[in-house]
């Protein structure tokens, strides 16, 4: 496989379409490595988690020049390194990895290392992958990979991410339930029906309303003091790219 690299906006912008287009086979399922989010995401750099940052974006080709593989980092200094990042690390984006199917991601993972320690050794210190899933197979193949090169490997959980999945339609989450959960949460549902204050479903689609909810958003989390501190001016303009 053929590793090419991006430093250019211009360059990554005329990516968009066949970025999003792997992203369809990918490894794992995450709208945080869509093209878009992720530009917006470098935008406001985190909304100023990096004060400083150069593309560094990796990409994988075959033989036939299909495009196979996606390793979207960027370089920052931290710590007194310089540390090869994924685009997304780490307080906005939940989910990230590699852009890349499973039948290919081991040779593709391979292929950007050697790249990395062949041809561009001198400008990175440390890689340091956030935000990676625990069951993502990246993880299991990135420590064999960097042992076999000579190169350390660690791992650490950064917080734990519990999550359930939930059927298609609500009477089919509420058939998976146990009896007494499912009344307890019917009981819930029709509680909130007969608030005094009517509970509604509101989709924004206007330009004027979204600034509105937005504006209700930032307020509502400014109520908690951690969330207050958390909202700075740059956090506020980024998250309102990202929507």
């Amino acid at each position: 496989m053929q590793i090419r690299i991006v430093r250019e906006e211009s360059t990554w912008q005329e990516l968009s379409g066949a970025w999003n287009s792997l992203l369809e086979n990918n490894h794992i399922s995450s709208p945080f490595l869509r093209h878009e989010f992720q530009r917006v995401w470098w935008q406001g750099m985190g909304g100023g988690e990096w004060s400083q940052g150069e593309l560094f974006i990796l990409t994988g080709y075959d033989d036939q020049e299909n495009l196979r593989g996606i390793a979207p980092f960027f370089i920052a200094p931290n710590e007194g390194l310089r540390q090869l990042m994924l685009i997304g690390s780490h307080e906005i984006a939940d989910f990230l990895d590699f852009i890349c199917s499973e039948d290919d991601l081991e040779a593709f993972v391979g292929a950007v290392l050697d790249y990395l320690i062949a041809e561009v050794n001198d400008e990175w210190d440390v890689l340091n992958f956030y935000n990676l899933l625990s069951d993502s197979h990246t993880l299991e193949i990135l420590e064999n990979a960097t042992q076999v090169r000579g190169l350390n490997f660690a791992s650490k959980q950064l917080q734990s991410s519990p999550f359930i999945p939930i059927p298609a339609d609500l009477d089919a989450y509420l058939e998976s339930l146990s009896s007494r959960t499912a009344k307890e949460m019917r009981r819930k549902m029709r509680r909130a029906a007969s608030y005094p204050v009517p509970i509604e479903l509101e989709i924004v689609t206007e330009a004027e309303d979204y600034e509105q909810c937005m504006g209700t958003f930032f307020e509502l989390m400014g109520r908690e003091q951690d969330k207050a501190e958390f909202l700075s001016g740059t956090m506020e303009e980024q998250m309102h790219l990202i929507a």
